[in-house]
């Protein structure tokens, strides 16, 4: 409802409890640069007119997460609504060994850096050019 009634772009549900450290890092950088507090949060809904600019091919292992940030970086609308997260009753992680998924998430998080250093440099010249 919150997409429709308020042209919302994309919904992000914020969960009350972050797992991993490297969630908690990545969760700090992309609340100082974009706004958004749970980036990696597997909660999300977008509007379908957001899908005509980005390339999903790129993207296919987190592209959750980057329509999120792409949507941030061109100022689309975004709403975020807090979550509970209820403890699995296993205890496990649902994806791979926890250093693996660790350094998945930093190298993604070093990847959102450089996108974010190129996106300011490539507005920063387009500005310059006019």
């Amino acid at each position: 409802n919150s997409i429709i009634e308020n042209n919302y772009k994309v919904v992000i549900g914020v969960r009350n409890k972050i797992p991993r450290f490297s969630e908690k890092l990545f969760n700090i950088y992309t609340k100082n640069i974009h706004g958004l507090i749970d980036a990696l949060s597997g909660m999300k809904a977008y509007s379908v007119d957001i899908f005509n600019f980005i390339d999903i091919k790129k993207f296919k292992n987190s592209i959750g997460t980057y329509y999120a940030l792409e949507s941030s970086r061109n100022n689309n609308n975004i709403k975020q609504i807090n979550i509970n997260v209820i403890d699995r009753i296993d205890g496990q992680a649902r994806i791979g060994n926890t250093c693996k998924v660790e350094f998945n998430i930093i190298k993604a998080l070093v990847g959102c850096i450089l996108v974010d250093i190129f996106y300011k440099i490539s507005m920063g010249l387009k500005k310059w050019l006019k």
